[in-house]
């Protein structure tokens, strides 16, 4: 579920309230979204240059997110995240 509905004009932070230091505090992102099947929360924000992306889950091992601008994920950006 998302955590508040984004507005139809683009949602502009402050570059200084992200921290890109591995740890995601309350507040830090106005966006947010959580799987209740996996429990991944991927939080984002953006700017008018940047799109920040945080991700939280319950593992000791790695996550990722793909995106697809056609079918398949040909043509995907994916960003690995530790």
């Amino acid at each position: 579920q998302v955590t508040e509905e984004p507005s139809p004009e683009t949602e502009t932070i402050s570059v200084s309230d992200i921290k890109v230091d591995g740890e995601i505090k309350e507040g830090e992102y106005p966006f947010s979204l959580e799987d209740g099947r996996t429990g991944i929360k991927l939080s984002w924000a953006s700017d008018d240059d940047y799109l920040y992306l945080g991700m939280e889950a319950n593992t000791s091992g790695w996550l990722a997110i793909g995106f697809d601008p056609e079918f398949a994920m040909k043509g995907a950006n994916i960003i690995f995240m530790a």
